[in-house]
């Protein structure tokens, strides 16, 4: 059994297609649970409507960081409510990306905080982007001493910066770019990962592993593929690698799976 903790059902790469096709090609691949983080009320919305449908899917509440700029007290206030909802398990997906700097760097921290104090009154774990912004994160999440719980999603920083996160008790979500020839430095920090604080992703529809890359869009079917190759990185069997990678959802998102 699979899980996928992060994929966005809701993008516009796949409006010409029922999320009940994706739903079930993910189901014979045996990937049986899904988290699809929002980037926005909107899709928020969207993917709130999509677990109450669907009973194999979470959803999660938040602004990404690309749309720090238009944040406005009413999301804040609407997200809010949201996270009270029963199939609601996280906050986010929420962040920093000095990639891209879509927005400015000041309003995306100041957007972080709100959501950090959220995850906190709340009690639901954060899905937190990064991207080229590992301090400022690290300084943010630090400042709680410890009270905070969540993932650093689709990690991309070095062993260092793994290990400093996983000190503050966050997991570590990984995609496909493990399976990327390229990516060979990804590999060798799942290889320093403990494999009890990994989390399998897809990032659905991106971050398509190799097999499938150029062919169409990432899907959750496709997590098998990333978590046989976490597991053979890290030299453990598929199977139970599969059930671990399970029993860290659970723990991570308080939920109960199996």
């Amino acid at each position: 059994m699979y899980i996928d903790t992060h994929a966005h059902l809701d993008d516009e790469q796949f409006r010409h297609e029922p999320v009940e096709e994706l739903l079930k090609r993910a189901g014979e691949k045996n990937v049986r649970y899904i988290i699809a983080p929002a980037v926005g009320t909107e899709s928020a919305a969207k993917l709130m409507e999509i677990a109450e449908q669907f009973p194999n899917v979470y959803f999660a509440a938040g602004i990404h960081a690309h749309d720090a700029l238009s944040f406005f007290e009413k999301e804040y206030v609407t997200l809010k409510k949201m996270l009270a909802h029963p199939k609601a398990v996280a906050v986010g997906e929420v962040g920093l990306d000095y990639f891209y700097n879509f927005s400015p760097r000041s309003m995306q921290i100041h957007v972080l905080r709100r959501f950090v104090r959220l995850s906190l009154i709340t009690g639901k774990p954060l899905i937190l982007h990064c991207r080229d912004a590992e301090q400022d994160l690290y300084d943010i999440l630090k400042e709680e001493n410890g009270k905070l719980t969540g993932v650093i999603h689709c990690f991309s920083g070095n062993e260092e910066w793994a290990k400093r996160f996983l000190d503050l008790g966050f997991y570590l979500g990984f995609t496909g770019a493990v399976t990327f020839k390229n990516s060979e430095h990804t590999r060798n920090v799942v290889a320093t990962v403990p494999s009890d604080r990994i989390l399998t992703e897809t990032d659905a529809p991106y971050m398509t592993p190799a097999p499938f890359r150029k062919i169409k869009p990432n899907e959750p079917a496709f997590i098998p593929v990333i978590a046989d190759k976490i597991a053979e990185v890290k030299g453990i069997d598929s199977v139970e690698a599969a059930g671990i990678f399970v029993e860290n959802a659970e723990k991570c998102f308080n939920i109960k799976l199996s």
